[in-house]
C-alpha cells in the first residue's frame, strides 16, 4: 500500500521513531513522560495522527533531539 503522507511527513515520522529506537526508549516511557498514553506515541510514528508544534517541541526534548536540526532535515533540499 502507497502512503498518501507528504514525503516530509515520513522522513519525520523516521527521525523521531529512529531517535526512540536509537535511545532505547519505549513508546509507554515518552508517553509517560508527556502525559499521553502509549497509543498515542504509536499513532504519531505510524502517521496516524499528526503533531502540534508543542508536541513536537516536546516530544524532540524527551528524545534529546535537537528540534531545529530535525526541522532543517525536513526543509534541506525543498528549493532544489
Amino acid at each position: 500500500m502507497k502512503s498518501s503522507l507528504d514525503p516530509r511527513q515520513v522522513l519525520l515520522l523516521s527521525l523521531l521513531r529512529n531517535g526512540r529506537v536509537s535511545s532505547n526508549i519505549t513508546q509507554t516511557s515518552i508517553a509517560e513522560s508527556l502525559g499521553k498514553p502509549q497509543s498515542w506515541v504509536s499513532k504519531v510514528e505510524t502517521g496516524e495522527l499528526e503533531l502540534s508544534v508543542v508536541d513536537f517541541l516536546s516530544l524532540c526534548n524527551v528524545l534529546k533531539l535537537d528540534a531545529t536540526q530535525v526541522i532543517t532535515a525536513l526543509t534541506k533540499g525543498q528549493d532544489e
